[in-house]
């Protein structure tokens, strides 16, 4: 880092971590699969498919380095740390690209504050992690290319084969790595150091997965949701049900709006000048380079039946910022004998942060968290919650094992894991329901509370539900 640069990243830490912290969720997640993230690193157990067994370490070793706050806010903070590293290191990119100091700050800065940048930021999900993976590989890759050193080839592969751990969008970028290593020295596909560093890259990364082995095979593993078996049939038949099922017709039809309002959610109207800042650069290798992130970025994720899979379409985001970068920096360049005009380039990220503000803040949202702490109270000790779904259930989860209150005996599940016959049964005493997750029997005795919303389920003329000391739960007794 040069001695007259060290201004301008301290000045984007600033930044970012103010407007961070002020608009960072305070504690219990508000989606399911995100507060299933705030405990499964508590536990070391394993969330839904692939696994995302380095991000589950590194929480895990993160929340016992960070002793202060809920475990919940530990890993919301989580997310930042590495979103801030990967805003670091994006405008290392940027100044390597040869844009001007306070122009890149500017782009930097544009970026911290786009939708999905900012919002996987301040919440706890994987994609902060896999942001900050991609752009130390784009870094690594362009310096390599700019100097001929070797050892940012071999950091750049060792970074993206760790990076299969997190999340595997990173593997649908690989040709688009491979065009980067083809024109700068295709000779690489020849060199045999070079070619066993990459395949140990790649069994490096794949070596995270015994993370899962691992946890199934340890009978103290509080939540196991991915278990040897299921990993292997997922990478037998990968993204089956929700990926590469939809022709040409229906991604036009169905994705591509959906995909176009993402976009346009996260960059406005400033894609113009992002689409401008194409033609402006002079480097074609660069170019074509990072249009091919880009558009296979855009193609694998419209694949996905995943709607709103923001966080998926941040490699695409941060392509878009790079363009608008090479674009702001032409204009600056434009601007050159005006400086104090040039400066006015800074209203760009007011723009992002006046545009987002409002629709990111998570300060205040703490409903799910308050309710699911009175559902619990009422509960009080020995009982069984039936919750009315999959995101109440995550909500009990978290407070049950991330905060240890499962030391009580109580315990959870969702209403479409039990009926109410198996209810009945269970409260007259001739079986006992056996809890998947944690694999292990519910223990005898316990009293079951539903929650009010998911009482119609369990109206049975063998079982009567009466009122508890809470509006959320109801008590299914015997008649």
């Amino acid at each position: 880092m040069k001695q007259h640069h060290l201004f301008w990243y301290l000045l984007l830490a600033g930044f970012v971590l103010a407007v961070y912290a002020l608009t960072m969720l305070p504690g219990l997640a508000s989606w399911g699969d995100s507060a299933k993230f705030q405990f499964i690193g508590k536990v070391l157990g394993t969330p839904h498919q692939p696994g995302y067994p380095l991000y589950v370490l590194l929480n895990y070793l993160f929340i016992h380095a960070v002793p202060i706050g809920s475990i919940a806010l530990r890993v919301n903070l989580l997310s930042a740390v590495f979103a801030l590293a990967a805003l670091l290191v994006f405008l290392n990119l940027l100044l390597v690209l040869k844009l001007r100091p306070w122009v890149a700050f500017i782009t930097a800065l544009s970026f911290a504050f786009m939708y999905s940048t900012w919002l996987y930021a301040i919440i706890p999900e994987v994609y902060s992690l896999n942001l900050l993976f991609l752009v130390l590989v784009i870094n690594l890759f362009i310096r390599w290319g700019q100097t001929r050193r070797e050892r940012y080839f071999y950091l750049a592969c060792l970074v993206y084969g760790l990076s299969f751990g997190n999340h595997q969008v990173m593997i649908a970028l690989l040709p688009s790595f491979i065009f980067w290593v083809w024109v700068t020295d295709r000779r690489s596909f020849l060199e045999p150091r070079k070619i066993l560093w990459v395949i140990g890259c790649v069994l490096l990364g794949l070596a995270t997965y015994l993370y899962i082995p691992w946890r199934t095979n340890d009978p103290a593993t509080a939540y196991l949701e991915l278990n040897t078996q299921a990993w292997l049939d997922y990478l037998r038949h990968p993204g089956t049900g929700i990926a590469f099922r939809l022709g040409l017709a229906d991604i036009l039809r169905q994705r591509l709006p959906v995909a176009a309002g993402i976009v346009w959610k996260n960059i406005s109207w400033l894609l113009l000048p992002a689409i401008f800042g194409i033609f402006v650069t002079k480097n074609r290798r660069l170019n074509i380079f990072l249009l091919l992130l880009l558009v296979t970025d855009l193609l694998v994720v419209m694949q996905l039946d995943i709607p709103e899979a923001d966080g998926m379409y941040l490699p695409a985001f941060l392509v878009m910022a790079v363009f608008l970068g090479f674009a702001l920096e032409w204009l600056a360049g434009q601007l050159g004998k005006h400086p104090r005009l040039a400066w006015g380039l800074a209203i760009v990220p007011i723009f992002f942060l006046w545009l987002n503000y409002a629709r990111i803040d998570q300060s205040e949202h703490s409903l799910h968290d308050q309710r699911t702490k009175l559902i619990l109270r009422a509960a009080g000790r020995d009982a069984l919650i039936i919750a009315d779904d999959y995101e109440n259930a995550e909500y009990l989860w978290y407070y049950l094992l991330g905060e240890n209150l499962q030391r009580r005996n109580l315990f959870a599940l969702p209403d479409y894991s039990i009926t109410a016959e198996q209810v009945r049964q269970y409260l007259a005493g001739e079986s006992t329901p056996y809890l998947k997750l944690q694999r292990r029997d519910l223990p005898p005795g316990l009293r079951v509370y539903v929650m009010a919303s998911a009482a119609d389920e369990f109206m049975d003329d063998e079982l009567v539900l009466r009122k508890s000391g809470s509006k959320y739960l109801l008590e299914v007794i015997l008649p």
